[in-house]
């Protein structure tokens, strides 16, 4: 079954159950919108995204910092101006 929404935001794409998401809704066809603190990780996630034919962004974000997620949004709201955000998942770890 293809979703036919148009944009995924992913917090905390790190290299397990976030990455996975990501890239799942890339293969069905939307566009992902990354978001985790490591930018070498997330440029090196988008690449392979779209390596694999999906579209991806790339939002280094500290989901700690109300500010700094705030200023996230703002530029996720400008890059994806002419999307739908159809679907929102956290998958940030939480220290113990």
């Amino acid at each position: 079954m293809a979703l036919r929404t148009s944009l995924a935001i992913v917090v905390g794409v790190g290299p397990g159950t976030g990455a996975a998401v990501a890239r799942k809704f890339a293969k069905e066809g939307l566009k992902v919108a990354l978001l985790a603190r490591n930018a070498g990780y997330l440029d090196t996630l988008k690449k392979e995204i779209e390596a694999e034919g999906g579209k991806a962004e790339a939002f280094p974000c500290d989901v700690t910092s109300a500010e700094n997620v705030a200023q996230t949004f703002d530029s996720i709201k400008a890059s994806t101006a002419d999307s739908n955000w159809d679907v929102f998942v956290y998958s940030k770890q939480h220290p113990e």
